[in-house]
């Protein structure tokens, strides 16, 4: 399963979530999900957006968290 820490490291670098609606382009319903729910999908565009925002590669946004079934 994949986790995205979207807002962990926006919280880190001072970016609220309503900076993520008008810094890249994407809709408040979208924020909210990926700043709440963090195994909600995305388009990869959209993480190239919010990367760019957030000044870290793609790959820092995404956490690879082991199923249950995998321990």
């Amino acid at each position: 399963m994949y986790r995205l820490r979207i807002q962990e490291i926006a919280v880190s670098k001072g970016i609220k979530q309503i900076d993520l609606v008008r810094q890249a382009n994407i809709s408040l319903g979208t924020a909210h999900k990926l700043w709440n729910n963090p195994t909600t999908d995305v388009q990869l565009s959209t993480l190239e957006r919010i990367a760019k925002l957030l000044q870290v590669p793609v790959t820092q946004l995404i956490e690879d968290i082991p199923d249950a079934a995998d321990k």
